[in-house]
């Protein structure tokens, strides 16, 4: 018996196919095209220790140049000097310890204090200065 129509289906005569099911969630937002995997990790991805350099020419202001570990410190000092909470919440983020002293042996703490910034020592202080 066809539960479409009702009607039943002689001998020599086949039954209707079924409906297809309403589509859902997971069949629409199926992906058409399934890309390739691959084992190639673009993180992991070095460029030649060759292009990296402080500073370049002007036939090679494009490349990438290189940033060191006191660079950012500098970066720090100079932020937390400036009572930039941002870039000091920043920094401190990529993984300087708070302890940090400069070439002169001061630490973040004091030269927070030195040029007042009130806010940033509260942040260095809540990150576990003293």
């Amino acid at each position: 018996m066809d539960l479409a129509t009702g009607a039943t289906p002689t001998e020599g005569e086949l039954p209707s196919p079924p409906k297809p099911a309403r589509p859902t969630w997971k069949t629409t937002l199926a992906p058409a095209i399934i890309p390739k995997k691959t084992n190639f990790i673009y993180r992991r991805h070095i460029l030649p220790a060759a292009i990296y350099q402080p500073s370049y020419n002007a036939e090679n202001r494009h490349l990438p140049t290189l940033r060191t570990r006191e660079m950012y410190v500098r970066q720090l000092f100079a932020n937390v000097a400036a009572n930039n909470i941002h870039g000091t919440r920043a920094l401190l983020n990529t993984g300087i310890p708070v302890s940090t002293t400069d070439e002169a042996g001061q630490s973040l703490l004091s030269v927070a204090r030195r040029y007042g910034a009130r806010d940033t020592e509260r942040l260095l202080i809540a990150r576990g200065a003293s």
